[in-house]
């Protein structure tokens, strides 16, 4: 994906920590934490678990941040359990092991989701995590790797109770960075010449393409921010 972007005229900067965005002239200026400095006509904030904590240093009018909801960011935790089968093992041509579905689990005691392991674990298992299972961290620069060990027991005692076919002791593990707002949907809002996106509550990743487009509209105007995506905290209130 990078390489489209690169493909089609865009600058990548790996590294580049944003300090703060500010107008400069009819567009703005975005500095680094080390003083390097981009200029653009626009600016579009992606920046998942780091959104709270670069919400202040936006110069976003005052109306638009108090708009914006509670941003919950977790610190999650993720497992990768070995197929008890071994001819479950391995990558096949679509790039994951196929013989092994995706599963969601609503037990009133357990709620998680499971997905064949990629490259990131040898495509020797299925990756199992708890849904919002990990500790709130307020923001990602917070996030210290470290795996929960309460954590990691439930989601075994899952393995072992729904999950047969797996060996219920991880053979891998990692942490990752989980957004949430509290009805469970995305904000992709304006203000002026930002656009601020928060694909949040797990749902970027599988709406991905029609983020992009969405957020590719609004900056060319060729679209007005759909209400269902507006940062509005009231929103929430009458709709309980």
């Amino acid at each position: 994906m990078n390489n489209l972007a690169i493909q089609a005229g865009a600058h990548l900067r790996c590294g580049w920590e944003v300090e703060s965005v500010a107008r400069q002239g009819a567009g703005y200026r975005v500095t680094s934490t080390t003083g390097d400095i981009v200029e653009g006509e626009q600016v579009i904030v992606a920046s998942g678990g780091w959104l709270p904590s670069l919400l202040g240093n936006l110069q976003l009018p005052q109306g638009f941040l108090e708009r914006m909801p509670e941003i919950q960011v977790r610190q999650e935790n993720a497992y990768h359990f070995h197929y008890r089968d071994t001819s479950d093992w391995g990558e096949t041509p679509l790039g994951e092991n196929t013989s092994w579905p995706c599963f969601i689990s609503k037990e009133p005691e357990f709620q998680g989701y499971g997905l064949p392991g990629g490259g990131d674990a040898g495509f020797r298992g299925q990756k199992v995590a708890e849904y919002n299972g990990g500790r709130v961290i307020g923001h990602a620069g917070n996030q210290d790797g470290v795996v929960d060990a309460a954590n990691r027991q439930r989601v075994i005692d899952f393995v072992k109770s729904s999950c047969p076919g797996l060996i219920p002791e991880p053979y891998a593990e990692t942490t990752c960075i989980f957004t949430n707002i509290p009805d469970d949907r995305m904000i992709i809002d304006r203000a002026e010449g930002i656009t601020i996106v928060s694909a949040c509550s797990g749902q970027g990743a599988k709406f991905a393409p029609l983020i992009g487009s969405t957020i590719y509209e609004l900056v060319t105007g060729d679209i007005q921010t759909p209400e269902l995506f507006r940062a509005h905290p009231q929103r929430f209130l009458q709709e309980a």
